[in-house]
């Protein structure tokens, strides 16, 4: 802003003009920019002008042309006042933080939260129709997934590679209104199964088509994937996609991946000590036939100590003791138990705990009793870790629940 002019004009020496009580905008000084006279104005509670209003200027300033003055302002419903249009060029007050003029010209409160609430009206009327109709989230995933099942047909397997594509895909299978159109949409990945495993976008699709079609509809998806042979059914529980499809596969359709799952014992061991591998043999331990599980967990007695001490064997070891029968779990445990201080090592670690966990809340009492009497001595080495902490809570309510009786 230029300099103030107040020290060089008597503003009291304004001409008298016609006026309305209001909320007014009083002009207060007068700034040069860019050759022009530019009025500020302030909120003040005086009379309105309603005709406008000469400024004097001082003399060496006659030369140049005087700008017209802010309009009429008129009193809103809301009791605000807002500017009339001035007509006078944009000058610095417009981005001056201090200025009103800009304030002025903001529309009333009263008419924004009128707009808001129109919108807040139509929202809720949407979300009402939805409801009422049913299935309004699903037609609309369908518009942003790319219009109808149909639409995708011909190009599965070029959009199942897409990142935005393999989507439209997914939500072609999930909105189609009958089984053969899901089926016209599987059936153009037939003989790309083992790609679609091991591609980042497409193990999508194939997971959503186990997930929402039966194995008899579509038996190519195991049959591709069985006669690669056992190394090739190994291989992708190791890889980073092809583990998700088969995990999808022993969940869903547990009775029809037999082959798969025989292929998945012979190499157990080391599936369980693997980063992805190890969530295939907890799916396997889950899902699978009890005798599938009495296999694995047969395996697991053997090689408790190389399990033991593995972070990521620790998972499916929790597993197998959460979903073995009773003699198996037993047995499971005193095979951890023969050897030396793996107990206390399991409880501190994530998922190692959860075994010993597991051995204090599920076992009977000859296991549990032996957990305590090894894990006992080493309190202070699982007081260091937060997991071993909570072993010692639980043994803490074990020891009394123990003595409540006696107490009694």
């Amino acid at each position: 802003p230029g300099p103030s002019i107040a020290s060089e004009c008597d503003l009291h020496a304004m001409q008298p003009c016609q006026q309305t009580p209001a909320m007014a905008l009083q002009p207060c000084q007068v700034w040069l920019a860019g050759g022009t006279y530019i009025a500020a104005a302030m909120p003040a509670p005086l009379p309105v002008a309603t005709a406008p209003i000469p400024v004097p200027m001082p003399g060496h300033w006659q030369g140049l042309t005087q700008l017209p003055f802010a309009g009429t302002v008129l009193a809103t419903p809301g009791g605000t006042a807002r500017a009339g249009e001035t007509g006078a060029q944009e000058g610095p007050q417009d981005g001056h933080r201090g200025s009103d003029a800009g304030a002025a010209r903001r529309p009333p409160r009263g008419r924004v939260e009128a707009k808001g609430s129109r919108n807040r009206g139509r929202k809720a009327s949407d979300a009402a129709s939805c409801r009422t109709t049913g299935g309004g989230d699903a037609k609309s995933a369908q518009t942003k997934g790319g219009g109808p099942p149909s639409s995708v047909m011909g190009k599965v397997w070029r959009l199942a590679r897409e990142p935005k594509g393999c989507r439209r895909v997914q939500d072609a299978i999930a909105d189609a209104a009958t089984d053969e159109e899901r089926l016209a949409i599987v059936f153009e990945l037939k003989g790309r199964v083992w790609d679609a495993m091991m591609c980042p976008h497409a193990n999508h699709v194939l997971q959503q088509c186990i997930t929402a079609m039966r194995a008899t509809s579509c038996p190519f998806i195991v049959d591709e994937i069985t006669q690669r042979g056992t190394g090739a059914v190994c291989k992708a529980a190791r890889h980073a996609y092809g583990c998700r499809v088969l995990q999808r596969l022993l969940e869903h359709w547990p009775d029809h991946v037999t082959g798969l799952a025989d292929d998945l014992i012979s190499e157990g061991l080391l599936l369980c000590r693997h980063t992805f591998g190890n969530y295939v043999m907890q799916h396997l331990l889950e899902y699978g036939s009890d005798q599938q599980r009495v296999e694995i967990i047969q395996g697991m007695q053997k090689h408790a100590l190389a399990l033991g001490c593995d972070v990521r064997a620790a998972a499916p070891l929790a597993k197998a003791m959460l979903c073995a029968s009773d003699t198996d779990r037993a047995a499971l445990a005193q095979a951890l138990f023969a050897e030396k201080r793996l107990i206390t090592g399991l409880a501190c670690m994530r998922h190692g705990h959860m075994v010993v966990q597991g051995i204090l809340e599920l076992c009977d009492a000859p296991e549990r009793d032996e957990a305590i009497r090894q894990l006992t001595p080493d309190t202070e080495a699982l007081k260091k870790s937060r997991y071993g902490r909570t072993i010692i809570q639980t043994l803490s309510e074990l020891l009394q629940e123990a003595a409540a009786p006696a107490g009694g």
